[in-house]
């Protein structure tokens, strides 16, 4: 298995057809202080892109927000060794309906039995207050 290139983009579908697009980077990358969503991922097969996602969040930050979360924590040891996230819009309400959008349609194992706006709240650890 090869390692997924600086510039690798995966675009993960939501329950409503909508395409993401976010950057495909090893769990301990250093991310740009911006808000953003971010998907804690598996690799089954990282050459032809199949991915299995963990836990789907939201952060007012993605540099702190992503070493926070408790669910983080849960996701890497079920695996996780790449997160997949994208800069997002300053609007909570936004980040969260894409959270909703992903979850609805993968259902990763870290989401199941939260409310999605907790699910995405709690990401940063701090109930969405990054």
């Amino acid at each position: 298995m090869s390692e997924p290139t600086r510039d690798q983009v995966y675009k993960w579908e939501g329950a409503s057809g909508k395409q993401y697009e976010y950057w495909v980077r090893p769990i301990y990358t250093l991310w740009k202080e911006m808000p953003g969503n971010f998907i804690y991922a598996k690799a089954k097969h990282i050459a032809s892109g199949d991915w299995e996602p963990l836990y789907i969040g939201q952060t007012r930050n993605l540099r702190q927000g992503l070493a926070d979360s408790e669910k983080a924590a849960e996701a890497i040891r079920l695996g996780a060794t790449y997160i997949h996230a994208h800069v997002s819009g300053e609007i909570e309400e936004e980040r969260l309906a894409e959270v909703r959008d992903l979850v609805g349609k993968h259902q990763p194992p870290c989401n199941k039995g939260l409310q999605p706006e907790t699910t995405a709240g709690r990401a940063t650890g701090q109930g969405g207050k990054r």
